[in-house]
């Protein structure tokens, strides 16, 4: 059982980036082949619809995270980490963090070395940036929770982190929709 929402999301979405990056690598594959007798306008509806994917994955862990929230708030649930605990946990969560930070600069690079404005490239960048910030404010959470012995400070930095991943999450659902429509 976590202590740290954050920490709880962060698990949920660590195993779900691996997932995510092999399907939105081999949907940027298939849209890169052209048209063909069965595909006339080419293949890109793939990266569309991986980035779709993403795009609700991110939608998704923003809701449970408020969700979580809310019930940690209301009532007034107090889990607080073990002091021997707490240097694991943020060091995980600063590692993650550090991870995904280098994952999204390589993400950006390979987009721009190869000239693409790829939307499943930049759906799993949003991603990966927003796993960042979920861990920096994951570890803030549990750090004030216990300095303070209060776990509300976990709950108040996870409905920040679930803000920041709907800000992640609507400018790729928002690229998709235009996509979709062929909106340039």
């Amino acid at each position: 059982h976590s202590a740290s929402l954050e920490a709880l999301a962060s698990a949920f979405d660590s195993l779900s980036d691996a997932f995510l990056s092999a399907a939105n690598r081999g949907a940027s594959h298939f849209a890169s082949r052209g048209a063909d007798r069965h595909h006339p306008f080419g293949h890109g509806g793939f990266e569309v619809l991986g980035s779709l994917v993403q795009g609700v994955v991110l939608l998704g862990m923003a809701g449970f995270v408020f969700r979580q929230s809310w019930q940690r708030f209301a009532d007034g649930e107090s889990i607080l980490l073990a002091p021997d605990e707490l240097p694991i946990a943020i060091g995980l969560l600063l590692g993650s963090a550090v991870a995904a930070f280098f994952i999204g600069r390589l993400l950006h690079r390979a987009r721009i070395k190869h000239q693409q404005r790829s939307l499943a490239l930049e759906a799993d960048r949003a991603h990966y940036v927003g796993d960042m910030a979920v861990n920096l404010f994951a570890a803030g959470g549990i750090a004030l929770s216990w300095h303070f012995q209060d776990s509300r400070w976990d709950a108040g930095f996870a409905v920040i982190g679930g803000i920041y991943l709907l800000r992640s999450a609507v400018p790729v659902l928002a690229r998709v929709a235009g996509d979709i429509v062929h909106r340039e």
